[in-house]
């Protein structure tokens, strides 16, 4: 996901214009703020989410990094937990045919 706040949207557009031109409708239809719409976000972290559980599953969970490594000050533990299994909104449902993470 993009957050295309002040600074960066200036230095995003042109060059995906001049990268990735087949792409900038898309784009300009996803992004009209600085973020996408909630539901396409909500989605995308719900592909995230099951193909995350997909590879814990394969390959046993990392263990979480020693320390936060965040910000100075910012003093938030490190995401250990699945976020998934606390009875939220995210099923694993898979964006739809055409989206943005056709890409990776």
């Amino acid at each position: 996901m993009l957050h295309l706040r002040p600074g960066v949207r200036e230095v995003f557009w042109p060059w995906l214009e001049r990268t990735h031109p087949e792409l900038v409708e898309r784009y300009r239809g996803l992004y009209t703020r600085s973020s996408a719409a909630k539901e396409y976000r909500t989605r995308i972290e719900a592909f995230v989410t099951a193909r995350r559980r997909a590879a814990w599953a394969r390959h046993g969970r990392p263990p979480p990094p020693a320390a936060w490594r965040g910000r100075p000050g910012d003093e938030r533990p490190p995401v250990t937990a699945d976020p998934g299994a606390t009875g939220g909104v995210h099923d694993g449902v898979a964006p739809a045919a055409g989206e943005q993470l056709s890409l990776l």
